[in-house]
């Protein structure tokens, strides 16, 4: 999928260099992003940038925003993914 982001960059999941999926957790009957309501999964770009890509269940409507490393950080370990090489200087100030 290609997104145009807001400094008018378009980005293309197909060739992403890395991609991470979001974990869940089972809400009632559903499986429902651990993060928000909202599902998730982050990519790194060919030239390093990290974007989420994000959509809904209820709709076909989906997006892409940039995120900071530290987001990215974030995102990561509250998905229970290993940071990559270019983040794990970030590990200690993600976690209280």
């Amino acid at each position: 999928m290609k997104y145009r982001m807001t400094d008018s960059a378009i980005v293309d999941t197909d060739i992403a260099a890395q991609h991470w999926d979001e974990s869940s957790i089972l809400v009632g009957n559903r499986q429902v992003s651990k993060s928000t309501y909202e599902h998730s999964r982050l990519h790194k770009s060919r030239k390093g940038r990290y974007y989420l890509e994000r959509w809904n269940n209820h709709n076909s409507h989906s997006s892409a925003e940039w995120v900071s490393i530290l987001g990215a950080a974030r995102w990561l370990t509250l998905h229970g993914h290993e940071l990559p090489q270019d983040l794990i200087a970030l590990a200690e100030a993600v976690v209280e």
